[in-house]
């Protein structure tokens, strides 16, 4: 889910910056300690910006203290919480959905995921109705990712490495929504649940909760004006536990973007040029003969969406990748040839939101992978059967 969040777990973003000399252990949080009470003094504009000022300082400062000083910044944007009337939710979420896609935007937002914490900076636009976006971390080890319309870059400046690909689902954030909500009735709970203000922006609380253990829940803070999704949770409903959280800080909209905002910060000339995967597939025809697949066990209203045949960089034979959804949560059914190395009873791993399962025989690998709990592709990837 989440910015996508897809996007951001595969460029596992993080960038560094230039940084005056490092204060001593004592000024430094003397400094701290005065800038929080001057900020309550001040209005929501003010004290956002002394306190994304302090992180030019970010050679002394860690993750946490990093990500600690924007969730004050939201803390104080959203002191003054006004209810604002409420519009359908169905509604709301188309508009989310139409934001993704449409909405010129800068900012900054915390994004919380396989217990990390990573302070990000965003431009988002549509140019020459190609949308366009560029994040970079504020913290640690220096990395950007760019999506230019279909295809994304990751750049690497350390290991002078961009690797690219396409951005398949991604859409900047969440992607999950489905065009007619009725489908999705018998499985979820889609209510508005009341009004936030986050980084001085009101903002309506949708909640889509499952009606089972094999999906997770959400919880969206969206501006009923723009659209813009302010804040979004990942919940396992099993355990209560958000396994993932975005959230805004800072957001300043704009009429129009030019090409150059989403123009990398490094020169790319003597970098090594990578492609995560071809962009080469072939879509499969359902109808036609294919290998004697059957799952025995799939949560209500999981269905086969897509099937294709793709050729993966590490492997010299096609997998071939199948998508069940239930217009929310999707799972991935991927199936190759095994090898010698690739032999083993069954392997549940997980990062996150996200969860899989591996098993093969003699003959074929199967992962089931998807951003749903781990029963879920246990229970799939354990009654997949293919001869």
């Amino acid at each position: 889910m989440i910015i996508r969040i897809k996007f951001l777990r595969a460029c596992n973003l993080r960038q560094p910056s230039s940084a005056p000399t490092q204060p001593t252990g004592r000024l430094k949080h003397k400094k701290l300690k005065s800038t929080f009470i001057i900020t309550l003094g001040m209005g929501a504009r003010e004290s956002s910006y002394l306190m994304l000022k302090l992180l030019s300082y970010e050679k002394w400062m860690n993750n946490n203290t990093i990500t600690r000083l924007l969730l004050w910044c939201a803390l104080v944007a959203g002191i003054n919480v006004h209810a604002s009337e409420a519009i359908p939710v169905d509604d709301l979420l188309l508009k989310m959905k139409q934001a993704q896609y449409q909405l010129n935007y800068q900012g900054t937002f915390v994004f919380k995921h396989a217990e990390k914490l990573d302070a990000m900076q965003i431009v988002h636009g549509l140019v020459d109705d190609k949308v366009k976006q560029r994040i970079v971390s504020l913290n640690d080890v220096a990395r950007e990712v760019i999506r230019d319309g279909d295809l994304v870059r990751c750049i690497w400046p350390r290991k002078r490495q961009v690797v690219v690909g396409p951005t398949s689902s991604y859409n900047g954030v969440p992607s999950i929504v489905p065009k007619d909500l009725s489908n999705v009735s018998a499985v979820y709970r889609i209510e508005s649940t009341g009004f936030n203000q986050i980084a001085g922006k009101a903002c309506q609380l949708v909640s889509i909760m499952p009606a089972d253990n094999y999906r997770y829940g959400y919880e969206f803070c969206i501006q009923p004006q723009t659209g813009m999704l302010l804040r979004s949770k990942v919940i396992d409903t099993n355990t209560q536990e958000v396994l993932e959280e975005m959230l805004f800080t800072e957001v300043r909209y704009m009429d129009s973007v030019e090409a150059h905002m989403f123009d990398s910060q490094y020169d790319l000339a003597d970098f090594k040029w990578k492609q995560s995967l071809s962009s080469e597939y072939e879509t499969i025809n359902r109808a036609m003969p294919q290998h004697a697949l059957t799952i025995s066990q799939l949560p209500q209203d999981f269905v086969l969406k897509n099937i294709t045949q793709r050729k993966i960089q590490m492997s010299a034979k096609p997998v071939r990748h199948m998508v069940y959804s239930d217009s929310i949560a999707s799972v991935s059914i991927f199936i190759s040839e095994s090898g010698a190395k690739d032999r083993l009873k069954s392997r549940l791993t997980g990062r996150g939101a996200i969860n899989a399962f591996t098993k093969s025989n003699e003959r074929y690998k199967i992962t089931v992978l998807g951003e749903v709990p781990s029963e879920t592709v246990e229970l799939i990837g354990a009654s997949v059967t293919l001869k």
